[in-house]
């Protein structure tokens, strides 16, 4: 009785092992989504050629990181190149231009208490798609990555030709200093990939 129970053990085993394995993979498979929606902005959001500017000056309590610009005084010695602030006292909004680089066009919106979020900004998307088609690139609970075409204009355009156009735009909800705060890429604007790119890194380092 003894070999026959040692035999049944042996033929298990593999299943078990098996099945141990694959409840392992499953577990590490999702993890790895967790990790991937956490994702840290020194991480994967780099700010190499960027500095950081606060907009404490400005009525918002917020440091964000712009294009890292010179220009030669009448001394002959470099300065920073100052980003031209667009605010009306009072109002919860700031449009963010460098000169020198005439496609950094950064929006923000201080939301307080209010609620947002990206489930907010797709409701929006929503009630444009009569007039447009959106591509998202990037999506996770804080952000979106996304290409907005004119319908009548993207009939035969693939992903790779998409990547080329100036069609990109990116939404960031962050909670900073306690408050909802919203960045995009100004919503008149088309913008290249790479552009878009160094405003949500701005975005996402902001504090």
């Amino acid at each position: 009785m003894i070999k026959v129970k040692h035999s049944l053990f042996i033929i298990c085993l593999p299943i078990l092992f098996s099945c141990g394995n694959s409840e392992s993979e499953d577990v590490n498979n999702n993890n790895q989504e967790v990790e991937v929606a956490k994702v840290e902005p020194e991480e994967e959001w780099p700010i190499k050629g960027l500095r950081e500017f606060s907009l404490e000056d400005y009525e918002l309590n917020v440091t964000i990181y712009i294009p890292e610009l010179y220009y030669t005084d009448e001394d002959d010695l470099p300065r920073f190149t100052p980003p031209e602030i667009i605010h009306n006292d009072g109002e919860a909004r700031w449009e963010i231009k460098v000169p020198g680089d005439k496609r950094w066009h950064l929006v923000i919106e201080d939301m307080g208490k209010q609620p947002f979020g990206v489930e907010k900004e797709l409701e929006e998307h929503d009630f444009q798609t009569g007039i447009f088609e959106f591509k998202y690139h990037q999506k996770t609970d804080h952000l979106l990555l996304y290409s907005k075409l004119l319908k009548s204009d993207n009939t035969t355009l693939d992903d790779k030709e998409i990547a080329m156009l100036p069609n990109f735009h990116f939404y960031c909800a962050r909670t900073i200093n306690g408050n909802n705060v919203v960045f995009r890429s100004h919503e008149m604007g088309d913008f290249r990939k790479p552009t878009v790119s160094k405003m949500l890194c701005s975005a996402m380092n902001a504090k």
